[in-house]
C-alpha cells in the first residue's frame, strides 16, 4: 500500500499490519516492523530517522530503532492517504475524509 526509500538507502514497504524493510543492495528483508491491525497506507520519514505513517485513520509516528510507537494521534475519520513533512516538524496529512490536518510532531 505504501513504499518509502530510507535515508540508510534501504525500502520500507507498508503491508496490512507491519512494515517490512529491504536492504536493497542483496535484496534481502532487514526489519519487520509492527503497525498494530492497521493497513499502512502512506509513510514519511522524518529527519531523526523516524517513521510516519498513515494507519487507516491514525497517524503514527514510530521510532524504527527502539521499536517504539513516539506517538499516535487520532483524528481523521477515514484513511490518510498522503503525508508530507515541512520544516520545523511539521506534518500536513490528507484523508479519504476528505479533510487536511496540520500536525506537530
Amino acid at each position: 500500500n505504501s513504499m518509502i526509500q530510507l535515508y540508510d538507502e534501504r525500502l520500507a514497504v507498508g503491508d496490512e499490519d507491519k512494515i517490512k524493510i529491504f536492504n536493497v543492495k542483496n535484496l534481502k528483508l532487514d526489519q519487520i516492523l509492527s503497525a498494530q491491525p492497521s493497513w499502512v497506507l502512506s509513510m514519511i520519514q522524518l529527519k531523526d530517522g523516524s517513521l510516519v505513517m498513515g494507519c487507516d485513520s491514525k497517524l503514527i509516528q514510530y521510532n524504527m530503532w527502539n521499536d517504539v510507537n513516539v506517538q499516535e494521534k487520532e483524528e481523521h475519520k477515514d484513511g490518510i492517504r498522503d503525508i508530507i513533512a515541512m520544516k520545523d516538524n511539521v506534518i500536513i496529512s490528507c484523508s479519504d475524509d476528505n479533510t487536511i490536518k496540520i500536525w506537530k510532531c
